[in-house]
């Protein structure tokens, strides 16, 4: 047991090491990109290496939440996030909005960026297999203190669904083909989840919604809920 732990805490470092030392050399890279003449290879080098650190991001954030990093509070409008958040992907097929209009404010006591970074992974994920949808990606309020995200992509098969959440997981085959691009590093739900399992909730896959198309539910510990400061 002891060997086996020591294993795991080294690949956890020296994924913590080779992210922070990524830093230098992307941003190298992406100084070069910006002198390259011709605009199309320049666009495509510099959508590689905004991937690259969205990777590098995840990776250094998921370490620090595996440390038990305190969570930096402070009261806000959990409504106000998710609807900053989801301006983001108004203007982007398939489109995103609430589902029976959006709702009155929940002030609740968090960790405000990383509440933003787990809504955004979410509606980036949706956003992503459900491209060719017809309908927008749906947010409402859930039961307690819960979120849910519905699109109207391709939805989970059964025997990926218990892997959704394992990273570098990149899910089903269909939902993959249905992506805007090759799938991403599967990071973002996994992510997703421990920052709601640092806030004292968790991150579900709901069953397959009628019409089909996949649905999560952000549950937060209903202790945070908090009055307007």
């Amino acid at each position: 047991a002891e060997k086996i732990q020591g294993m795991v805490m080294g690949r956890e470092q020296l994924l913590r090491d080779v992210s922070h030392e990524l830093r230098s050399p992307l941003a190298r890279v992406k100084v070069a990109a910006a002198m390259l003449p011709d605009s199309r290879l320049r666009e495509s080098v510099e959508g590689d290496v905004r991937e690259l650190e969205n990777l590098v991001g995840h990776l250094l954030e998921r370490s620090r939440l595996e440390a038990d990093a305190p969570l930096q509070e402070s009261t806000f409008d959990w409504i106000e996030v998710v609807e900053e958040v989801m301006s983001r992907y108004s203007g982007h097929p398939p489109g995103v909005r609430w589902e029976g209009g959006k709702p009155p404010s929940i002030w609740i006591r968090a960790d405000r960026d990383r509440i933003r970074t787990l809504i955004k992974n979410l509606l980036e994920n949706a956003s992503k297999f459900a491209a060719g949808a017809l309908h927008p990606v749906e947010v409402r309020v859930g039961p307690e203190l819960s979120l849910e995200i519905r699109d109207h992509g391709p939805g989970v098969g059964s025997e990926v669904a218990p892997l959704i959440f394992d990273p570098f997981q990149r899910g089903d085959p269909a939902r993959v083909r249905n992506a805007q691009d090759s799938g991403g590093f599967g990071l973002g739900l996994d992510l997703a989840r421990r920052i709601a399992r640092a806030h004292g909730g968790d991150l579900i896959l709901l069953p397959t919604p009628e019409g089909g198309g996949a649905a999560f539910r952000v549950i937060l510990d209903s202790r945070r809920v908090s009055t307007k400061s």
